[in-house]
């Protein structure tokens, strides 16, 4: 019978007699509810036993027990993925993390242990890590560890260029396609501008669907209404994040209100807003990546041929949507509390947002100008623990799709099989 982490028990008590996750069964949509509120989201249960199939296809092709643990089998099972390349930029995978929490989970089934964890398994993954980041930079390519927080200087460059593109935006088009570079332009930049102030994701930014009520500027405050986290969890109650924007119209963040306010005016031909899903699409989990690809297509293609000020980034880094997070939490690390950070960022773990923080960020007036409210007592309500990011590091590594539909296809197979058909 399929194994279902997300509310299962451990085999010994389970009822052979019922199929678990027979869609056709009238208590399907029900369960499927149920489950949403279990320990682990339904989304990241499908992505354990993908995961898990991966792994268990390895031990079989090697004649091993999958259940039976032992440092050398995942010492090697290590060195197998490590040869393994991410689809979309074609790196090697940056870590082994997510595997890993996923044979804990299939282990806790069976036998009630979670061995691939701490210890010697810690140093494992830590290890994988850094040998994947000297990989990608020997290959030139990107990896997770390369990653760094955007420079004030590329901020910077934004904050300078929109006056030019305000100037040249919101004249009428007579499509879609006709827009100027500058219209999308400013539209990015408010989408990379709202990341940065309210150190968000790219899955919140997909949570925008209508711009024009969830992000608004009124009485000296820009607010944005949140009604996605991460992906798996856009059903949230949305509730809203408000910061003050001040009255020097020269302040780093006014100037930032400024850009954004404008391009929530841009209009498609068809009069929609551009800033929404006619800018990054209706797939929310392709927003990071469109993000991505805006930023170097308007932030680090143009400073290759001249800005303000150069980019900032090291040949052998990169930055991404992501970016935008770290480089929020790395600038407010540089003067204000910890447990503030912490509370704007919305981290549920107390530990995480240390994996945000770049020591070597450089502390810039403009950047710290851009949080300076963050030690004033306003904005910064307790939010309920259903309205914070967990921000795991399991993340589509995109290992081959094909032997992953091939490991799904075997197992439905059987699972039909066992069923009589």
């Amino acid at each position: 019978m399929h194994q279902e982490p997300g509310l299962a028990k451990p085999d010994s008590q389970r009822d052979p007699r019922i199929d678990f996750l027979d869609p056709s069964r009238p208590e399907a949509s029900d369960m499927q509810r149920i489950q949403a509120h279990g320990a682990t989201n339904p989304s990241t249960t499908d992505k354990y036993e993908r995961y898990w199939n991966v792994f268990r296809h390895y031990c079989e092709a090697n004649s091993w027990d999958p259940y039976v643990f032992s440092i050398e089998l995942a010492t090697l099972f290590a060195a197998f993925m490590s040869k393994r390349v991410n689809q979309k930029t074609a790196a090697p995978i940056a870590s082994i993390d997510c595997y890993f929490s996923a044979l804990n989970r299939y282990y806790l089934i069976r036998h009630d242990t979670q061995p691939w964890s701490h210890g010697r398994m810690a140093e494992l993954k830590t290890a994988f890590k850094r040998a994947q980041t000297q990989k990608a930079g020997e290959m030139h390519l990107p990896n997770a560890g390369l990653r760094i927080a955007v420079p004030p200087a590329i901020v910077q460059n934004i904050l300078d260029d929109a006056s030019t593109a305000r100037g040249q935006a919101m004249s009428p088009r007579s499509s879609r396609l006709d827009h100027s570079d500058s219209d999308l332009r400013l539209a990015w930049y408010a989408v990379f501008l709202l990341q940065l102030l309210f150190l968000f994701r790219a899955d919140t930014i997909a949570g925008v669907v209508d711009a024009a009520n969830q992000i608004t500027i009124s009485a000296g405050r820009l607010t944005f209404e949140v009604r996605r986290l991460k992906r798996g969890g856009a059903n949230i109650s949305p509730f809203t994040r408000s910061i003050p924007i001040p009255t020097n119209s020269s302040h780093p963040r006014a100037r930032a209100a400024t850009i954004i306010a404008t391009a929530l005016k841009l209009k498609t031909a068809q009069g929609q807003p551009l800033l929404g899903p006619a800018l990054w699409g209706s797939t929310p989990s392709k927003v990071s990546d469109k993000i991505s690809i805006a930023m170097e297509t308007h932030l680090i293609k143009p400073c290759a041929t001249g800005c303000t000020q150069p980019s900032g980034i090291p040949p052998e880094s990169f930055i991404s949507s992501h970016s935008w997070r770290k480089a929020g939490a790395s600038a407010i690390a540089t003067f204000a509390d910890f447990l503030k950070l912490r509370r704007w960022g919305m981290w549920k773990s107390i530990t995480a947002p240390i994996l945000y923080i770049d020591d070597r960020y450089s502390v810039d007036p403009m950047m710290t100008a851009l949080f300076d409210w963050i030690d004033q007592p306003v904005g910064l309500a307790d939010i309920p623990e259903r309205h914070q990011y967990t921000d795991s590091q399991c993340v589509d590594d995109g290992i081959d799709q094909q032997e992953i539909k091939k490991a799904n296809k075997s197992d439905h197979i059987s699972h039909a099989l066992q069923r009589g058909h």
